[in-house]
């Protein structure tokens, strides 16, 4: 992994009698992609020292590698730590679902809806394949988008927010007409979403 680290702003105050402390300590972003520069700007009374370590924190919808940075101030042999700053680092893409339920009836189709959080507001949608057996036809973001059946693969809403309503409409077949009970509850859309710049 290459990262680039870059100091903004590093003050050292040196006022007599007074006791370390860390008075600011900052990321330009929080978001990052592999490659990408981090500006850390921080100011101290006493000896700055920074260190860094790799962890991994969850994201939504992943488990993804993040930096560390902290930051303690030094004094007199007295040490103040700043709270840690995370960043975390991106894939250039990920995989998620979206799990529609089974709300409606409409005519031959079955509707299905869901609803993605705006702890997703971060993506945009880059890709959507269906694992329903039928055609599915998508509504998000008030636009429609046909997807013909398993393992086809459509850009149609490339660059809309992934997070919102969803909606999905699906033709019955002949047996679901006749069986309620042979009626998916669930339909799955698989998702490559890329994060925002």
């Amino acid at each position: 992994m290459k990262v680039l680290i870059t100091t903004a702003l590093a003050a050292l105050l040196t006022a007599s009698g007074c006791s370390p402390k860390v008075l600011h300590f900052s990321a330009d972003t929080l978001d990052i992609r592999h490659g990408d520069p981090i500006h850390l700007e921080w100011s101290t009374r006493g000896q700055a020292h920074m260190s860094v370590r790799q962890i991994r924190v969850f994201r939504p919808p992943d488990s993804l590698p993040a930096l560390e940075f902290r930051m303690t101030a030094t004094k007199w042999g007295k040490t103040s730590a700043a709270t840690p700053v995370q960043v975390t680092i991106w894939p250039a893409e990920s995989h998620d679902e979206v799990i529609l339920t089974l709300t409606a009836i409409a005519g031959d189709s079955l509707v299905y809806t869901a609803l993605k959080d705006t702890m997703f507001a971060r993506f945009r949608i880059a890709a959507l394949q269906t694992r329903s057996g039928a055609a599915v036809t998508i509504l998000h973001a008030s636009r429609y988008c046909p997807i013909a059946g398993p393992g086809q693969s459509t850009d149609c809403l490339k660059g809309l927010d992934y997070f919102g309503a969803w909606e999905a409409h699906t033709p019955m077949t002949s047996q679901q007409r006749q069986d309620p009970h042979s009626r998916p509850d669930t339909l799955v859309i698989v998702s490559t979403i890329t994060p925002k710049n």
